[in-house]
């Protein structure tokens, strides 16, 4: 499902999140209305952001390479829906994930 920022993933719970790419987790902190957040710099001036995340395993300033596992996911929302948000952004502007994706 697209949104306005990124793509919506649904997963079961406890499904591992991997690093789209290789880079530094810049931020790994729980965020009002979007849950358990990671993002990750990546060469360019791109960066992932991660977000309704059950349970984060990585840290900031921590480096990852593409395929790391980076967090698991849990209950999003009140209706206890599944899901991960991502998105890509290069130079802070939000990018469609589609065109990034294999």
């Amino acid at each position: 499902r697209t949104n306005f920022n990124g793509i919506r993933i649904s997963a079961s719970p406890e499904t591992a999140v991997r690093a789209a790419a290789a880079g530094k987790v810049i931020y790994s902190v729980y965020l009002k209305s979007y849950g358990e957040t990671i993002i990750i710099e990546h060469e360019d001036q791109y960066a992932t952001v991660y977000t309704h995340l059950g349970t984060r395993t990585v840290q900031k300033d921590v480096s990852v390479k593409k395929g790391d596992r980076i967090a698991f996911l849990g209950k999003a929302d009140d209706k206890g829906e599944t899901y991960l948000d991502f998105e890509i952004r290069h130079k802070s502007k939000a990018r469609n994930p589609l065109f990034f994706l294999p």
